[in-house]
């Protein structure tokens, strides 16, 4: 069995275990499993018993590794939160710069003789120009066909209720199982 004496880099208790000791946990815990593949030992009290025998305290791990979990999920919410306020202050600013450049615009289009090649000055300029040309479609219909996208794409919400629901075999999709997920709650 691997040497399982404590990380001294880890942690306290409550913070997440290091990757070291994960990494040793692991290790022994596969080890339990192989030798319970090869008949040696085959009750989970037996492996726990080898796994404790190396030094791994497994409900403290599972305990640290849950705590951790949570931790970081709040750790990520509070990103996202905080990503929604940047992005509040970001379209307020956005809005402040459009109406201070469309204040701009209507001065320059306003004042010509003022201005008449544009506002210029040692920090800043600012002209009018003509804008690139466009198209726009008036009617979809007449358009060539090499004009034309067209994009197929599977109706998904009724594939799944005609296969799961109803029970329907149809070419070209299949039942996938649910991969299982964790559940984990804190208190």
């Amino acid at each position: 069995m691997p040497d399982m004496t404590p990380d001294p880099a880890a942690p306290a208790v409550a913070s997440a275990p290091s990757g070291w000791y994960l990494e040793r946990a692991m290790s022994i815990a596969q080890q339990a499993l192989a030798a319970a593949d090869q008949g040696n030992t085959s009750d989970a009290i037996t492996l726990l018993g080898i796994v404790r025998e190396a030094g791994v305290d497994v409900r403290s791990l599972m305990q640290r590794l849950c705590l951790s979990a949570d931790e970081d999920d709040q750790y990520a919410a509070a990103c996202k939160l905080r990503e929604n306020e940047i992005a509040g202050r970001r379209a307020r600013f956005e809005r402040h710069r459009d109406a201070k450049r469309a204040a701009i615009f209507g001065i320059l289009q306003a004042l010509p003789e003022l201005f008449p090649k544009g506002f210029k000055d040692a920090l800043a300029e600012a002209s009018i120009r003509r804008g690139k040309d466009g198209i726009v479609v008036i009617d979809q219909d007449k358009l060539p066909e090499r004009f034309i996208k067209v994009e197929k794409t599977p109706k998904k919400a009724e594939l799944a209720e005609a296969i799961l629901k109803d029970g329907e075999i149809i070419p070209g999709a299949e039942k996938r199982n649910g991969a299982p997920y964790l559940f984990l709650k804190v208190s």
